[in-house]
């Protein structure tokens, strides 16, 4: 076992050495000259070398002597920092060579009729109806229709599949959930950072780079970012609604896929738009230009809402008709954690969409 062991960990520290580590170095390298915006060869190659973990300094000093770009207390942190992720992934070999000596056989998950190796996860949405087939989606063993099924009786997928509906689940609270967490923390630090979103110029302002044209570019940005965390919200939720309409009737299923495709129509007329507004160089075109794009995503937002609730509506309502609805992590799912998730991205999106009406609705101010 003390061979086993140390072979192991030869071979991890190895691979760390020749494929890891030298990402890391690349990767910590070229962020630093985007940090630094330099991108000179000469400037990429000494922030590649002087990473290098305990000789990058000398190795720099051999190869360009006199002729450093860096200062030594530029090398000298690149250094310390690349020794501590040197070090720290000296520790993550240890840890992986333990487990794989001595833990590995004991944490394998056990797979439903195969080997978990040969499973496949399932694309739901490529099921087009629940009628008449085998899912009986109301039970345990309730599962996506595999090629493959055992001919003891059994009909549960030899790959390993989970039960649809807990495919679902999972598609919330992996992706949808902490999707839009993210777009929630992301919204507060808009609404609450000390940012004073303006299209004015201070009648005090002494600084010549902060102009009409110079406040709007920034204004501009924050609008984009706030419409693209409105469209990813839209097609995450579009998206899921979609996996839950198999869990309904016929007539609902045809609702849901004709919601679904008046959002997507919503969504390239609104590109279309936005595409329309081309920019200029006069102040008060591009005031104009920023208060079309809001209204172009205050009417994308409001359609999409609405045919977004229709479809909740039709889920929740469907849902409930549905054995499934008995399961409780389907109900807290759906009466709980997902309203409260909608509540709170709503409730941040219109803070800052009062912010931005408050800009645009401000008179403009006469320059003395």
């Amino acid at each position: 076992m003390p061979v086993k062991f140390l072979l192991n960990l030869i071979k991890n520290i190895l691979k760390y050495f020749f494929f890891i580590m030298p990402f890391v170095l690349a990767f910590k390298a070229l962020y630093i000259c985007w940090h630094d915006d330099v991108w000179t060869f000469v400037y990429i190659s000494q922030q590649f070398i002087s990473n290098v973990p305990f000789f990058g300094e000398i190795l720099s000093d051999n190869i360009w002597g006199n002729n450093l770009i860096l200062s030594l207390d530029k090398i000298k942190n690149n250094q310390n920092i690349t020794e501590l992720i040197f070090v720290g992934g000296l520790g993550s070999c240890l840890g992986k060579t333990i487990f794989e000596t001595w833990f590995s056989d004991y944490l394998k998950l056990p797979a439903i009729g195969g080997p978990i190796s040969d499973s496949k996860i399932p694309k739901p949405l490529i099921l087009q109806s629940t009628q008449g087939s085998d899912l009986n989606l109301g039970s345990d063993s309730s599962n996506v229709p595999a090629q493959n099924t055992t001919t003891s009786g059994d009909t549960r997928p030899t790959g390993g599949y989970a039960p649809f509906w807990k495919i679902v689940i999972e598609t919330f609270y992996n992706d949808i959930s902490p999707g839009h967490e993210k777009y929630i923390t992301h919204l507060k630090k808009m609404n609450d950072k000390t940012l004073y979103y303006t299209l004015e110029v201070p009648k005090n302002n002494n600084d010549p780079n902060i102009t009409e044209s110079y406040l709007a570019k920034n204004f501009f940005v924050v609008l984009k970012t706030h419409s693209d965390m409105l469209t990813g919200s839209f097609l995450g939720r579009d998206a899921w609604l979609n996996e839950l309409r198999y869990f309904l009737s016929e007539e609902d299923q045809r609702k849901i896929e004709e919601i679904s495709e008046k959002i997507d129509k919503a969504r390239e007329n609104y590109l279309d738009k936005a595409e329309t507004l081309e920019g200029s160089a006069d102040p008060g075109k591009i005031r104009s230009d920023l208060k079309q794009f809001f209204d172009f995503t205050n009417t994308y937002r409001n359609t999409v809402k609405k045919d977004l609730a229709k479809a909740d509506a039709i889920i929740q309502k469907g849902l409930k008709d549905h054995p499934l609805y008995k399961k409780p992590e389907i109900k807290k799912m759906i009466n709980s954690d997902y309203p409260k998730l909608l509540k709170a991205f709503h409730d941040e999106d219109e803070r800052l969409k009062k912010r931005f009406i408050e800009v645009f609705n401000k008179p403009k101010e006469n320059k003395e």
